[in-house]
């Protein structure tokens, strides 16, 4: 959550220009002393561009006050529009860089090749043991 890590230390010290994501803004040392919406919000301020939300239970609760208050900082340009561009286009190349597809059925055809349900197999049998 801190700027001077995320945007000072790994971005312009260090160059790093690929995607950020956060840690787990539900984890105990996050989510102890902050609702998920402020977490969320000060995890972007800092320059992530991923937020990672674990307990669905909870997440379906705070995800959309979460969406509400991302529109509203971003309105009052507390979360400068241009820091959420810069987040999409990172994911977006990120997304393109792993041959993603839009098309849930060409995602679905990549995902079930043959070599990777080999492999699925394959830890599945290693797993059980």
């Amino acid at each position: 959550l801190s700027e001077r890590v995320i945007g000072g230390l790994l971005r312009t010290q260090l160059g790093f220009s690929g995607v950020v994501v956060s840690d787990d803004l539900e984890m105990a040392g996050i989510a102890w002393n902050r609702p998920l919406e402020s977490s969320g919000l000060a995890a972007l301020r800092a320059g992530s561009d991923l937020l990672i939300v674990s307990r669905m239970l909870l997440a379906e609760r705070c995800i959309p006050g979460l969406l509400a208050d991302l529109r509203l900082a971003i309105g009052e340009e507390t979360v400068a529009a241009a820091t959420i561009v810069a987040a999409l286009k990172r994911v977006r190349r990120f997304k393109q860089g792993l041959n993603w597809h839009a098309d849930p059925a060409a995602a679905a055809a990549v995902l079930r090749a043959p070599e990777h349900l080999s492999l699925l197999e394959e830890v599945e049998r290693r797993a059980i043991g």
